[in-house]
């Protein structure tokens, strides 16, 4: 029985990507610091894990009864830091203010699932959104605040599978889901 890694997210626009990793110049002084590929900055709204592959149907249809419920909305950046917070960070993050709507989101689309039998290791921690602009081993750095106030529209969910390797991981979209 073949098994997929599989999460839902938010793509970002490319302009928005590039923003993002100007600010590799901030954290020059990070040693082994390993940036995220453009091609992969991502916000993950709801991680599934690793799931057999019968249950792609119906995760589709679920996910797809539940996004069309769902209207366009707006996220919005508050700044660029180490994380997690704490002594020994090892990851530089972008927060991105808490949304009621991308909240609600992720729990009609978590009781939907697993109401429908797909049964995956749900978070029992707060939605703390951020997007992982690059990754270190943990490491006591100054933690400053970068400000950043960009605006993401989102117009669509993803669903994606992704593949684990010593190089990084790569990533598929599977399905593009279009709030209306």
């Amino acid at each position: 029985m073949n098994k997929l890694r599989l999460f839902f997210a938010v793509d970002l626009p490319g302009n928005l990507k590039d923003k993002l990793l100007a600010f590799s110049s901030s954290f020059r002084e990070v040693p082994n610091i390993r940036w995220t590929k453009k091609e992969n900055l991502h916000l993950t709204i709801l991680f599934l894990g690793y799931l057999n592959e019968e249950l792609l149907p119906t995760i589709l249809k679920v996910a797809g009864d539940v996004f069309k419920t769902c209207q366009k909305f707006v996220l919005s950046f508050e700044n660029i830091v180490p994380g997690p917070i704490g002594n020994y960070p090892r990851m530089i993050w972008a927060n991105l203010e808490p949304n009621p709507i991308l909240q609600k989101l992720k729990i009609d689309l978590e009781n939907a699932l697993l109401k429908a039998g797909v049964n995956f290791k749900k978070e029992n921690r707060s939605m703390r959104l951020h997007i992982t602009l690059a990754r270190f081993s943990p490491q006591k750095i100054a933690e400053e605040k970068i400000d950043f106030s960009e605006k993401l529209e989102v117009n669509e969910i993803l669903l994606m599978q992704s593949f684990l390797s010593p190089r990084g991981p790569e990533y598929l979209c599977l399905n593009r889901f279009p709030l209306y």
